[in-house]
């Protein structure tokens, strides 16, 4: 199965032609494209969109300060600046390192730009080792692509390039699975997952969101029951899943169950809870558990055209 691919070596090939195709291996004239393509302004208006603070702190013409901005950059999604700086970074023969690459590559990733993102990652193949981070902001650029092969392909390369997945970059490889409805490869990576300390509340929460899709609804409450076990503290996104599964799989006592489990992990129920839960009493035909819980429903939470739908199809 391709789901496994990267703990298969011998499979690499068919996803490196795969990768190729979307510009995840790259050739060096992909730092180029990277740099120009969608570019449409000069180097003095690139300069413009950084504060006065930002020009001074590169007029030093270090490749630390250049760093520094670039990061600035990267967090408040100024990809075009993030970009501008790493194209001067290499004009200033200043060798961009990892972390240059990388918050211009997540700069990028912010925006949606995901294929310059990549680009980006593969011209840093080129010339410098990527880290976890890196790894990670590519993976997460094949997340918003919706190319879960070659998230899958990125963390095989990781392994074969001796760097550890942490819990970010299996969290950012399920959710790309997630998002292009491969749902049980998802699982199947979670699964093989090699140590507790690659699990966290992302990666629970990406595995439940797995098993929503799936309609695995046992799945999904084991894997909430153990972040429990595993000290990893549930929060909305775990039990809107779940309860979710439930609904799918017509489970609702559990979802009901669920629901007012939520108050005693300390995470109040939003509106999202209420219709998943009183969708599964709908199916169910529970209308008097239906109304009941309408009812209940705290002033904060305000009922929508959902909420009375499923209402109606639990009295009908």
């Amino acid at each position: 199965s391709s789901c496994v691919l990267y703990r298969q070596p011998h499979a690499i090939p068919r996803f490196l032609a795969l990768c190729m195709l979307h510009a995840i291996v790259l050739e060096k004239w992909c730092l180029k494209r990277a740099l120009a393509t969608g570019l449409r302004f000069s180097g003095t208006e690139a300069l413009q969109l950084l504060p006065k603070k930002e020009r001074a702190l590169i007029n030093g013409k270090t490749l630390a300060k250049y760093n520094e901005v670039v990061r600035n950059c990267a967090r408040e999604k100024r990809w075009q600046a993030a970009v501008f700086l790493l194209d001067q970074v290499v004009a200033r023969n200043l060798k961009p390192d990892v972390v240059t690459y990388t918050s211009a590559g997540v700069g990028c990733k912010n925006a949606h730009k995901w294929q310059r993102a990549l680009w980006i990652f593969g011209a840093m193949k080129h010339e410098v080792l990527p880290d976890a981070v890196a790894y990670g902001m590519a993976i997460g650029a094949c997340e918003k692509g919706l190319l879960w092969e070659g998230s899958l392909f990125l963390l095989s390369d990781m392994l074969h390039q001796s760097v550890a997945p942490n819990a970010f970059t299996y969290s950012a490889t399920m959710s790309a699975c997630n998002r292009a409805t491969r749902w049980l490869c998802s699982l199947q990576l979670f699964k093989t997952l090699p140590s507790r300390k690659a699990v966290d509340s992302f990666v629970c929460n990406a595995a439940i969101t797995a098993c929503e899709k799936g309609r695995q609804w046992r799945d999904a409450l084991h894997v909430l029951i153990n972040m429990e076990a595993l000290s990893i503290r549930s929060d909305r996104v775990s039990f809107n899943a779940t309860i979710s599964a439930c609904d799918k799989a017509h489970a609702w006592d559990h979802a009901l169950h669920l629901l007012y489990g939520m108050r005693a992990a300390r995470c109040s129920p939003e509106l999202v809870t209420y219709n998943a839960t009183m969708s599964a009493l709908g199916r169910a035909h529970q209308w008097k558990l239906a109304v009941g819980l309408l009812r209940s429903m705290p002033k904060s939470v305000e009922p929508d055209v959902v909420t009375y739908s499923v209402l109606i199809e639990a009295l009908g």
